[in-house]
């Protein structure tokens, strides 16, 4: 279960992942350029948010893939968070109910720092993204629970860890260090030690 504050997300979900991986996304998601792209080559489903008979669909082939041990990242909120400081969006309950009906442990990732990347109003040369991939909850810790109970306590846990890295991101930003030069070596010198700056 990860967070999305940006189109960035997928690509650090990918590099970081060290099993394949696909995604459950909104169905906008398909029209977004490259993202789009992506999530359609990695066999990714879209979720259409008005189809009600659609989502019951795709969640069976959530469930479908749980059972055949293929890793899925599904975004619980739903949505992008636009207030950056405000807290998490409720997490779906149905996001769960598939999880406890395949019986497959749940990954909390929380993250914050992606949605600057894109961001064309600043200049900043360095940018801090912060990933964490929390303890799985195993599903005899959740089997027990209702849905909305494992929402409640999963989001708790991700919250806990975004506010953490919102102040490390505060003192970041504080500090300066975004408007300071990349340390050397220059990204082309690994490819070329002798070229010219």
């Amino acid at each position: 279960m990860a967070l999305s504050t940006s189109s960035m997300d997928v690509l650090f979900e990918v590099a970081l992942s060290e099993r394949p991986l696909t995604f459950v996304a909104k169905i906008e998601a398909k029209k977004m350029p490259f993202i789009g792209s992506i999530l359609t080559a990695m066999d990714g489903l879209f979720l259409d948010r008005n189809d009600l008979r659609q989502n019951v669909i795709i969640m069976r082939e959530v469930g479908k893939r749980f059972a055949e041990g293929k890793v899925i990242v599904i975004f619980p909120e739903g949505t992008r968070q636009k207030n950056r400081r405000a807290p998490l969006l409720p997490f779906h309950p149905g996001t769960f109910k598939v999880a406890a009906k395949a019986g497959v442990p749940i990954l909390p990732i929380a993250e914050y720092g992606t949605f600057r990347i894109f961001d064309i109003h600043h200049d900043y040369r360095q940018n801090l993204v912060q990933y964490t991939v929390m303890e799985p909850v195993l599903p005899e810790e959740y089997l027990q629970s209702s849905s909305p109970e494992v929402a409640a306590m999963i989001q708790n846990k991700v919250q806990v860890e975004v506010n953490r890295q919102r102040e490390l991101d505060d003192q970041f930003m504080k500090s300066g260090e975004q408007h300071k030069k990349l340390p050397k070596p220059y990204w082309y010198e690994a490819f070329e030690p002798n070229a010219e700056k």
